[in-house]
């Protein structure tokens, strides 16, 4: 990647470009941050991202490292230049000043929490030029911060780009038919399994979360059930000789798990919406179910897999 030169903060917009610019202005807006799922060439690109009037805008210098594109800002004509510079524009001591500067940038502020807000934003208050072609289109400082669109900028760059509505994903670069069509769709996990992704979107997310992670040409994949069950609930149940017996949600879950595969029908007939509650969420193919979507995103190509079971499921060997 080449080093990144720049003297503000800007972001890009994915979708969206407003044919016609205002003067600047000040004025008071409403803008949802990290609203948007973003896909690059198959892969979750986690950066901030915010959404204004239904159009998402992402941080230039996480963008420009993934296009490996510099990003400078001359101040005496108030430009952003991405990418290439237009010959003549700028004095080569200002270019030489950039280089030297490069290594020092520091990165820019992090929104990272999901939230609407009503900001202070001022438009058109600099102009952006990718590979020297101007944005004719609307730029917005918040905060001290320059979002430009997207979607002009990628033109430029003959990066191709796709939306699927449902699940508020945005690709770019390489994507498929099925990305843009499915309802499945992926975010980062986080607590205990920060560093894993979370498959959203699939039959069963009422009563479990499936996660996985690629370990080199491993696929982990891991089921939670999120039912809420008291495993120390008491159940009374009767046996085939009539008797009465009482014992703990978790003690039946332990049955149920040695042995199921052998007398469903019996335990259907004695325990009923318990054992189908226990069986809903123990017989989901987590694994199947991730490579799948995997497969069709074309996101990943996985030789071995490993699958966990729901946390909330007592087995025993």
């Amino acid at each position: 990647m080449k080093k990144i030169s720049i003297t503000v903060t800007l972001a890009l917009l994915i979708f969206g470009c407003n044919s016609a610019i205002a003067q600047t202005q000040q004025e008071k807006i409403t803008v949802q941050f990290n609203q948007t799922n973003i896909v690059v060439n198959g892969k979750h690109f986690n950066a901030d991202n915010l959404v204004y009037k239904g159009t998402t805008y992402l941080p230039i210098r996480s963008l420009a490292e993934l296009w490996d594109l510099e990003v400078n800002y001359y101040e005496a004509t108030k430009t952003a230049y991405i990418g290439q510079l237009p010959v003549g524009e700028v004095p080569t001591s200002v270019i030489n000043q950039w280089e030297k500067e490069a290594a020092n940038i520091m990165d820019s502020e992090n929104i990272q929490q999901k939230s609407t807000q009503d900001v202070d934003a001022i438009f058109n208050d600099i102009t952006v030029k990718v590979h020297g072609d101007k944005i004719e289109a609307n730029n917005i400082v918040i905060n001290g911060r320059t979002f430009v669109p997207m979607r002009a900028a990628l033109d430029i760059l003959g990066i191709p780009i796709g939306y699927n509505s449902q699940t508020a994903t945005a690709f770019i670069g390489e994507f498929t038919e099925f990305q843009l069509t499915t309802k499945l769709y992926t975010e980062p996990a986080i607590g205990k399994r920060k560093g894993m992704f979370k498959l959203k979107g699939h039959e069963f997310e009422h009563v479990a979360n499936i996660y996985y992670r690629v370990e080199g040409s491993m696929l982990r994949v891991e089921s939670e059930d999120i039912r809420e069950v008291d495993l120390n609930k008491l159940i009374a149940w009767t046996d085939d000789k009539g008797k009465k017996r009482t014992n703990t949600v978790g003690e039946i879950y332990e049955v149920f798990g040695t042995f199921s595969e052998y007398t469903s029908d019996w335990f259907l007939e004695h325990f009923g919406d318990l054992y189908t509650d226990w069986i809903s969420v123990s017989t989901i193919n987590a694994e199947k179910i991730v490579s799948d979507y995997l497969d069709k995103t074309g996101e990943l190509k996985i030789t071995n897999k490993v699958t966990l079971t729901p946390d909330a499921v007592l087995v025993f060997e």
